[in-house]
């Protein structure tokens, strides 16, 4: 370099500009050489985190909930919400996916509830249900009432909330047994701020229920200062009716079987 230099000063001003594009071009190849050599070592060597960065993401966009290739959308369907666990006791998962459907009706669009099992790895379609998952405009004031999905213990989990200034909200979880998705639990909640509050609870397998009222007394400024319970009872539900089946059920709109009642529950 220095001798292409101190050269320089002795050529005219043509020859001395095309040598210096020369050893610029020169240096500039030497630079980038030494950059892939580097880029190459840190692949061997498993330091190349712009590959280990972008095949994750790949991967990511490739893989839904569950850690298989996403489930199919049927096509004008959105969907709402997805859960992933073992439904049936066997240590593989599960995975549910509640959707929005293109089916309208009086209270706006009907949701869908599917059911995939692994096979092969992918998730094939193993149960499809209407009703367990309220419409779109079910909720009263309050608008959409559905909530989420969860699958846990072995059971899968809807959640819904309504209402106005009367309000709602329902659990509802159900099993898998000998070949049948049956209502195991549900949590009904009503109530209106200041005025009262009301739970129904119900045990299917045990045949067990439970219902609570309190009136409820606040301040000016809407603060609780006093609950009064006015009425518990304990629930006998007939265990000789089957339980409601998933495909079948409509939360608040399913009657309870109940003993020695005359009066009207509701699931």
């Amino acid at each position: 370099m220095y001798e292409l230099s101190k050269q320089s000063d002795h050529m005219g001003p043509t020859r001395a500009r095309t040598a210096i594009a020369i050893a610029a071009l020169l240096f500039f190849f030497m630079v980038s050489c030494g950059e892939a050599e580097n880029e190459v070592d840190d692949a061997i060597n498993g330091e190349d985190t712009t590959a280990q960065i972008n095949s994750t993401a790949d991967k990511g966009n490739e893989l839904g909930l569950g850690g298989l290739p996403q489930a199919e959308i049927p096509e004008g369907y959105d969907l709402l919400s997805e859960a992933v666990g073992d439904l049936d006791g066997d240590g593989i998962n599960e995975k549910v996916i509640a959707f929005n459907t293109t089916r309208e009706g009086e209270m706006g669009f009907e949701r869908e509830l599917r059911i995939y099992s692994e096979q092969n790895g992918l998730w094939s379609l193993w149960h499809t249900a209407v009703g367990p998952v309220l419409s779109s405009e079910s909720g009263g004031t309050m608008g959409d009432p559905f909530e989420k999905l969860e699958i846990r213990k072995g059971q899968l989990e809807i959640f819904h909330f309504g209402g106005s200034a009367d309000k709602w909200s329902y659990s509802h979880a159900f099993e898998h047994s000998e070949g049948n998705w049956l209502l195991a639990n549900a949590t009904l909640s009503f109530f209106r701020n200041c005025d009262y509050s009301e739970t129904y609870t119900y045990d299917l397998a045990n045949g067990t229920g439970y219902h609570s009222k309190h009136t409820e007394t606040c301040t000016e400024n809407g603060v609780k200062i006093e609950s009064i319970l006015v009425i518990e009872e304990a629930l006998s539900l007939d265990k000789t009716k089957q339980a409601p089946l998933l495909e079948d059920f409509v939360p608040g709109g399913t009657e309870v079987p109940l003993l020695d009642s005359d009066e009207p529950y509701f699931f």
